[in-house]
């Protein structure tokens, strides 16, 4: 905590034991929770580090900075780990960042980004050794017009195997802005047969048959008058 204006670096002794006081200028309050774990019910477990400060911002506004990492979710074997992100609450909404790898049947790194404010955004919050940018630009804003808020949900190469007959991978994402709804996927694609499609090294499965879509890009917008685009494209091949 420090309630004044200035930077502190002072010493005092308790006990027979000095300790610094080290703090930048105020004002604000700060708060750290490392190595927390909550397990909800018998199924869910949350932990991680977590960082709370309630600071003044540039413009003079006050606002409470959120910040995550080591994060980690697990419901019934499913989750993410290795989880990051940063959220802050301003005085009109929330704008915040979060993404984590994987765990369980899916691989990869799945993330979403979300701003309710109708205020561009660009804060840098240091925890835990890592600098994690909360940015939103003037259209990443909650719309004026609709009261639609800015929501984007990411996924990096992600992978997805189910029974060995089917392999998805590929990278995607899904924002929801300005009234219109946008899905995008790139470096895609798609196999169907007897897998699986890949060995445990990455490596193409020689003794795979089936169908094989890859290098497949896919956009599509839905509009606000409920009208739809859509442009697709790859390379569908025989396997096997």
């Amino acid at each position: 905590i420090n309630s004044s204006a200035a930077a502190v670096n002072q010493s005092v002794t308790v006990a027979c034991t000095t300790h610094t006081i080290d703090l930048p200028a105020g004002s604000f309050v700060q708060l750290e929770v490392l190595n927390a774990s909550l397990a909800v019910g018998e199924a869910v477990t949350i932990g991680g580090d977590f960082f709370f400060e309630q600071t003044t911002l540039a413009a003079g506004t006050t606002a409470t900075r959120v910040a995550v990492s080591k994060a980690s979710l697990t419901f019934e074997g499913q989750g993410l780990e290795n989880g990051e992100g940063a959220l802050l609450i301003l005085t009109d909404g929330v704008a915040g960042v979060l993404s984590g790898d994987l765990t369980g049947g899916v691989t990869g790194r799945l993330g979403f980004r979300v701003n309710t404010s109708v205020s561009a955004v660009d804060e840098t919050i240091s925890f835990n050794g890592s600098d994690i940018r909360v940015l939103f630009g003037a259209g990443e804003v909650r719309d004026a017009g609709t009261g639609q808020n800015f929501l984007q949900i990411f996924g990096e190469d992600l992978s997805l195997n189910i029974g060995d007959f089917v392999t998805i991978e590929g990278d995607v994402s899904f924002t929801n802005q300005g009234g219109e709804s946008v899905f995008a996927g790139k470096d895609l694609s798609l196999f169907v047969g007897n897998g699986p499609a890949r060995l445990p090294n990455g490596d193409l499965n020689p003794s795979a048959s089936g169908l094989f879509l890859r290098d497949a890009r896919v956009g599509l917008i839905k509009f606000s008058d409920g009208t739809y685009a859509l442009s697709a494209s790859g390379t569908v091949e025989g396997v096997g």
